[in-house]
């Protein structure tokens, strides 16, 4: 057997209460730790995507999405710190 976990049958055995009293400071700090935690049980796994809307009167649907829209789109993708939000304009 284990030589720590032999010690710690006797450590429990001839001092019972200062036992209990290490396990329920270990307990405690672990549900402290646990409910201070920002761990997501279902976290979100898809991808970070970026949809742009863009109109210009006179230009055609190709032209604004070659000129406008793909750059901005990958601009945005490479965003740090971004946060989701829905925008209708």
């Amino acid at each position: 057997m284990n030589i720590f976990l032999s010690w710690w049958i006797h450590f429990q055995q001839r001092k019972t209460l200062l036992f209990f009293f290490v396990v329920l400071a270990f307990c405690g700090y672990g549900l402290k730790i646990a409910f201070q935690s920002e761990i997501q049980a279902f976290p979100e796994l898809t991808n970070v995507q970026v949809q742009v809307i863009t109109q210009f009167q006179g230009k055609a649907a190709e032209e604004v999405e070659r000129q406008i829209t793909i750059p901005l789109e990958v601009a945005l993708t490479g965003m740090n710190d971004a946060w989701p939000a829905n925008y209708n304009t």
